[in-house]
């Protein structure tokens, strides 16, 4: 998934990371790595967000990260006008503060790794989809839930 943009196509294509085979990641991921130190180098460390060295292991930074840079190479082709660039300063404000909000409470430092854990109910859905016991029980809840109100609905008309 190189970084490879036609010259006459203003836009950058979107990436799914989640379809990406291991080879695709590293060589997107190695790109992206790039950008972002020199994002961090041109606009200072604090001011996009205290990105902590470990932002590649934080799958929500990547994906900010990797818009971010799309939105980037969009507003700098060559077809755009100079007003792009501000929209990219407000897209960098908002990734910004998101980044600020995913690491807020996080414990990661130069020196030190701690990972976000998510709710074992994502993981486990996340990890198994429709197979999952938590999936399961949500879709249960949900027909449940549908079956209540057609009940009320029903209720409602007869006794009108």
């Amino acid at each position: 998934m190189s970084e490879s943009v036609d010259a006459d196509v203003p836009f950058a294509p979107t990436v799914d990371w989640w379809a990406m085979t291991p080879d695709e990641r590293l060589e997107t991921l190695g790109e992206l790595r790039i950008w972002v130190a020199k994002l961090i180098v041109a606009y200072g460390h604090r001011s996009v967000g205290s990105i902590p060295r470990c932002w590649e292991q934080h799958e929500g930074a990547v994906r900010l990260l990797d818009a971010l840079h799309r939105s980037y190479l969009i507003a700098t082709h060559p077809a755009q006008v100079g007003e792009a660039l501000i929209g990219w300063h407000h897209n960098l404000t908002y990734v910004r503060e998101e980044l600020r909000t995913l690491f807020g409470g996080c414990a990661c430092t130069d020196t030190h790794h701690a990972p976000l854990t998510p709710p074992s109910w994502a993981t486990d859905m996340a990890e198994a989809g429709k197979d999952s016991d938590t999936w399961q029980a949500c879709q249960d809840r949900a027909l449940a839930a549908y079956r209540q109100q057609v009940q009320e609905t029903a209720e409602r008309a007869t006794d009108a």
